[in-house]
Formats: structure tokens, C-alpha cells, sequence
């Protein structure tokens, strides 16, 4: 989203600077922690509003389809509301995962499992990961 938003191509269409630009904007915007605890409100970026909506059906065929889970038999999650608050805590934890913590230079899980692209301070403090 944020290659189209700034440059008007996908990502793997943008020049190595370009890329490098909005990977560096992307990792800002996932670090960026936008809870309001006194709430108990999460407000997603609208990358992450879109990879949330993308996700629904997702999920929601993972869970439901024949053979689309390895070892689930179908129709393993039928209600449709127990699947979106599955989605959610999936998009929760993904969250949590990258977000830093209020104050911090660090997320709440420290980055495990360990992506690159969010990769945290402690991280490269404590394992000298670059």
C-alpha cells in the first residue's frame, strides 16, 4: 500500500530505491504503537486494516473449506463469528509482534519470530542480527 500510495507501482515494480524507501516507511508504520489502553483500543494502520480484510476470507476458507487444512476436517470453525475473532487475535498478535512497546525501542514479543523487516534494536543488541 505504501508503494502505490507513494509511487503509484506495486513494490516489486519500484526501483531498488524506491524500495528500500518504502520498506523503511513500512517498518516505521508496523513499529508505530497505536493502542489506547484507557479505551482498550487498537487502531490499525490502513495497511493493516486491508491485510485484516484481506485475511477474513482467508481464515475463514482455511477453517471451513474440505482439505484446506492439513489435518482439520471441514467445516472445523462453523461459526462465523468465532472465525472473524480468530482473525482479529491473529491480527492482534501480529500486531503485538511488531508494535514497540509504549516507550520502548522494542516490541512486546522482541521481534520473535524474528522478521528482518521489523527487526528490533534488542534484537540486534542482544544477537547482533543486522
Amino acid at each position: 500500500m505504501i508503494a502505490s500510495a507513494k509511487y503509484g507501482k506495486l513494490f516489486a515494480q519500484l526501483s531498488a530505491d524506491e524500495q528500500s524507501a518504502a520498506a523503511a516507511q513500512t517498518s516505521a508504520v508496523l513499529k508505530e504503537n497505536r493502542s489506547e489502553p484507557a479505551s482498550q483500543t487498537l487502531r490499525f494502520s490502513p495497511g493493516e486494516v486491508a491485510a485484516y480484510r484481506t485475511q477474513l476470507p482467508e481464515w475463514s476458507g482455511y477453517f471451513t473449506r474440505k482439505d484446506a487444512a492439513p489435518g482439520l476436517p471441514a467445516n472445523y470453525i462453523q461459526d462465523r463469528g468465532q472465525r472473524k475473532s480468530l482473525t482479529a487475535h491473529f491480527a492482534w498478535a501480529a500486531w503485538a509482534a511488531t508494535a514497540n512497546r509504549s516507550g520502548k525501542d522494542y516490541s512486546c514479543t522482541n521481534n520473535w519470530p524474528y522478521e528482518p523487516t521489523v527487526a528490533t534494536v534488542l534484537r540486534r543488541r542482544l544477537f547482533g542480527v543486522p
